[in-house]
């Protein structure tokens, strides 16, 4: 999808009680997953919520793209996002934002489904 599709007002986030504070105050722009497609926000944001999801060393990055490094054990930690847009707060459960699947290998992966937008496009 075009990345101006589905586009919202977006004005915070929160993860396990925590407010992800958002270089600048207001961002315009996020695609949130419709099913389809992966939720994605500019990088500043999603690292920052990268951070407190992975928090205590849970995750590994390979090549852009986060894993959980323990499913069976973390995957059930794991708590929702909230995102407020304008005026109202929306829950995005774990099983939302995690992909569990076997690999070719057959190895258990969990993937944290959220993508940042590169800062030209945001």
């Amino acid at each position: 999808a075009p990345i101006n599709a589905w586009t919202i007002p977006f004005n915070g986030m929160h993860y396990n009680g925590k407010a992800i504070q958002i270089v600048p105050k207001i961002i315009s722009k996020a695609l949130v997953d419709s099913g389809s497609t992966l939720t994605q926000m500019p990088a500043v944001l999603y690292q920052k919520l990268i951070n407190e999801i992975c928090a205590g060393d849970k995750c590994v990055n390979k090549g852009g793209v986060v894993y959980i490094k323990d499913c069976e054990k973390d995957l059930a930690g794991f708590k929702p996002v909230t995102f407020n847009i304008e005026t109202k707060s929306y829950k995005m459960a774990p099983q939302s934002f995690v992909q569990y699947y076997l690999n070719e290998n057959g190895e258990k992966m969990c993937e944290i489904s959220f993508r940042p937008i590169a800062s030209s496009e945001a």
